[in-house]
């Protein structure tokens, strides 16, 4: 579908989504535009912030050929948590228009050949008052649909053909466009691109792209690349997203190293604990166990959450006991674990209700009739919740 102006409302401001062709080849950065223009006669206050943040006013869901799954709960309604989202304001002249561009393979899975739905929805707050005067003023919305279509590349030097501006934007004096270009290559990751990769980890802006597009690549040199960045960053942020990535890669032979590194990383240890629960699954158990019952409150609560990661059944009843923990955030975790876990829930939402223990004689039932049966799920399958009674 062919994007069009929408109406303006009070003839103040309209918009209107666009992409720069409808057919793409997997491993193609895909950007979805969208440009915002002043109809009006005065000076207008807009606020501005990264389209990929939560706090953008940007919501673009990215539907493949795949029937859509039940109505009801699910694991994928987790609630939104806090964070700060950087964001700012800019003024529009009359008729001047401003432009930001949303990367889709960024958020969504564009790996596979096949049609995809795309939605793109964007609200937006103007006030033709200065900055300063900020108050909310008045609210547009925006929307958009378009199918596209993705086939695979002849030869990889399509890809690399595709990502070849971007790479030279790297380069640009301005830093959204610097930005963009790190976002691309890290979201489609091509093997040409790996020694820029481990380049942007040196740019401290732009290390969390290299961080993702190492782990995309997933070479043994980008896994020993990230081995390296978690023990000689003095980064926190960076270690662990190190840590995390290593988790996700898959490669077991990395377990001994994240093992070790328990006693040398300061601070949380929650992202380790999940590495080693993704690394190792049930031989993991042995190293989170002791920490279930640490004389860190913080620390048990992390290695109730990593429990989660390791699929394991023998962590269906670690979880199931620690329902009746006498600490609240303990409970919860348990809970959610077990949700997160099976897919099944005591209360009428996707996540545990507050009725621990009566939570815990459901679960206890359920363990014996069930939990030597059930599927078991990982983190990131999110599904349908049926209701545990």
């Amino acid at each position: 579908m062919f994007a069009c102006w929408l109406p303006p409302l009070f003839g103040q401001i309209d918009g209107k989504f666009s992409l720069e062709k409808y057919t793409y080849f997997v491993g193609e950065p895909i950007m979805l535009i969208f440009e915002l223009r002043n109809t009006s006669k005065e000076t207008l206050t807009v606020p501005t912030a990264d389209p990929h943040s939560f706090c953008s006013g940007y919501a673009i869901t990215v539907t493949g050929e795949e029937p859509p799954g039940p109505p009801g709960p699910s694991t994928c309604d987790k609630v939104m948590g806090g964070g700060s989202c950087a964001f700012g304001f800019t003024r529009m002249k009359p008729g001047a228009q401003r432009t930001q561009r949303y990367l889709l393979n960024s958020e969504h899975d564009l790996s596979k050949p096949g049609r995809f739905h795309v939605e793109a929805k964007y609200r937006v707050g103007y006030t033709t008052g200065e900055v300063a005067e900020w108050t909310g003023g008045q609210e547009l919305s925006f929307a958009e649909t378009f199918d596209i279509v993705l086939e695979m590349a002849k030869d990889s030097a399509a890809a690399d053909a595709a990502v070849r501006p971007y790479l030279a934007d790297l380069h640009s004096q301005d830093f959204e466009r610097r930005q963009e270009a790190a976002r691309a290559i890290a979201a489609v990751a091509p093997a040409s691109a790996e020694e820029v990769l481990v380049e942007m980890l040196d740019d401290t802006p732009l290390a969390q792209f290299g961080i993702e597009g190492l782990q995309k690549l997933n070479t043994e040199t980008a896994r020993q690349t990230l081995a390296s960045l978690a023990l000689s960053t003095k980064q926190e942020w960076a270690r662990d997203r190190a840590i995390e990535s290593l988790g996700d890669m898959g490669d077991k032979s990395y377990l001994p190293f994240l093992v070790d590194m328990i006693g040398k990383v300061p601070g949380s240890h929650q992202g380790l604990f999940k590495a080693i629960a993704k690394l190792g699954g049930d031989g993991s158990l042995a190293t989170l166990i002791p920490y279930l019952w640490s004389a860190d409150a913080a620390t048990q609560n992390q290695a109730i959450w990593a429990l989660t990661a390791t699929g394991s059944r023998q962590a269906l009843a670690l979880l199931v006991a620690k329902l009746l923990d006498p600490n609240e955030q303990n409970r919860y975790a348990a809970g959610a674990g077990l949700v997160e876990m099976t897919h099944r829930s005591p209360s009428e939402g996707a996540w545990p209700g507050a009725d621990f223990k009566m939570n815990s004689a459901l679960w206890q039932r359920w363990l014996l009739a069930e939990g030597g049966t059930a599927r078991l799920y990982a983190p990131d399958q999110c599904g349908p919740i049926e209701r545990l009674r």
